[in-house]
This record gives structure tokens, sequence and C-alpha cells, in this order.
């Protein structure tokens, strides 16, 4: 998360879907210094959004749990807790979906309703096996010094999702002392299609491009995060790659440990 968006397009954060999203922000806390930025409660799943890393580099993370019977609930008990979807901003969404759609990619769920959050989402495919969620906003989340030096949050000031509820149900994740200070790398996805990826993350979302740490692999990058593409027989969203880029963190199993 940079303090402000330098391009059009930006890498918001990945998300994980798990049975508990503050026993899994609070052994983050304790390990990584994770801080929160915001969460929200809607009718069938709540979410909260983490911020891991220092006042110059630093990423988001976002853990969703399921609070009654929806997708969210059906998900989990298919899948297990695993890595959910990413998520980018944009500066015109309707402009990105047309664009998107022109390059083959379906697209679903568009709601253009509230400018506090406006989004549509790319169809999971045999290329990525994910969900993509475009999202734009006319708000702001908090600078990276915002939020590491202070405990103030305005959900409404920040993107939020018109008609959520109880804004400061994880407001206890203050209680746990933040650990050191650790980085995340580039989240990993694998793909079946190197060039229907490029199409997606170098050409229409405006990602810079870099040499991956996986053989073949590339890494795309935007003011507020990255992602590492991988070439494989199956595709999806592994975890995100350590500093030391000697593994990749499935976060959801965190869960477990």
């Amino acid at each position: 998360m940079s303090a402000q968006r330098h391009s059009s397009t930006d890498f918001d954060h990945t998300c994980f879907a798990v049975h508990d999203a503050l026993a899994v922000a609070r052994q983050l806390r304790a390990t990584h210094g994770a801080t929160p930025i915001t969460g929200e409660t809607l009718e069938a799943f709540r979410y909260l959004m983490l911020y891991i890393g220092s006042e110059d580099v630093g990423t988001s993370v976002e853990f969703i749990e399921p609070i009654g019977v929806g997708f969210l609930d059906s998900y989990l008990a298919q899948r297990g807790p695993s890595a959910h979807h990413l998520t980018f901003t944009v500066d015109h969404l309707a402009d990105v979906v047309a664009t998107v759609r022109d390059h083959g990619f379906g697209v679903v769920d568009e709601n253009y309703a509230h400018a506090s959050w406006q989004e549509a989402f790319i169809r999971p495919d045999a290329t990525h096996r994910t969900i993509i969620q475009l999202a734009s906003s006319d708000r702001q989340y908090l600078t990276p010094r915002d939020l590491l030096t202070s405990q103030a949050r305005d959900a409404q000031a920040m993107p939020h999702i018109h008609g959520a509820t109880d804004r400061t149900w994880w407001t206890s994740l203050w209680q746990t002392p933040a650990g050191a200070t650790k980085h995340l790398g580039p989240t990993v996805l694998k793909t079946t299609n190197m060039d229907a990826s490029h199409e997606l993350f170098g050409t229409i979302l405006q990602g810079q491009v870099a040499n991956g740490q996986a053989p073949g692999g590339v890494v795309y990058s935007w003011p507020s995060g990255a992602i590492e593409v991988v070439p494989s027989d199956t595709a999806g969203i592994v975890g995100i790659r350590t500093p030391e880029e000697s593994e990749v963190l499935d976060l959801s199993a965190i869960t477990t440990s």
C-alpha cells in the first residue's frame, strides 16, 4: 500500500477464506506485526483487512469468514480454508470491464451503484482458477504511516461496502501485542496460459514486469503490491512468497498452526 495511488491501476489485496478471521489476524499480528486497516459485517460474512510491513513497503491481505448460510459457507465446506481472490483497484471500472471482456475474459456481478465501492468479478476460468475482483472507490485507505502510528480508524472515510454494519467487530485485535515487523513478497499465482495472464496483468492492469523466482515465472508489480505468475499444468493462488524466497506461505493455513 502506498500513500497515494500513482497509477490508474493498483494491486489492492489477496483474500483468504477462513473459519475465524480474528484468530488468523491475532497470530499474524504476533508473528508479523500485522496491523488492522478496516473490517465490516455483511449479511452472510464479515471481513478484516490487515497491513503487513513497514512505512516504506508492505502488502495488504484480507480474511473473510462466514456468519451465516451463503456463498462463503458453501465455499469453505467444499474447499476448506484457502486463498479466495485477488483484488485490483482501477480508476474507471466500467471502462476496464469493457476492455477485459474485449480480451475474452468473462465478467460477472457488476455493481456501480455506490461510489464508495464499485466492483466486478472476472470469472474463474481454466487459466487462473481464481476469482479476480476489480474495484473502484472515491475513498482512500490510510497511509502506511497512519496505520502504523495510530489506532484511529474511520471505516466510512475509507473504501467501504454500502449497507455493511458492525465496522468495529474486529477491534479486540488491538489487545494482541504486535510482534516484530516482517515483510511478505508477491502473491504466487499458477497459470495454464502465460500469454493470457500477460494480457490481463501486464496489458490491461498495467503491471510492471520483472523476472520471477520460480522457473518461467513473471512478477507483475503495482505501487501497493505484486503477484508472481508461474506456468503450470494446474492453476490457482498458491500463497504469498516470503522475503527469503525459500517458501510460499498459505496464510489460510495459519488457523491450524
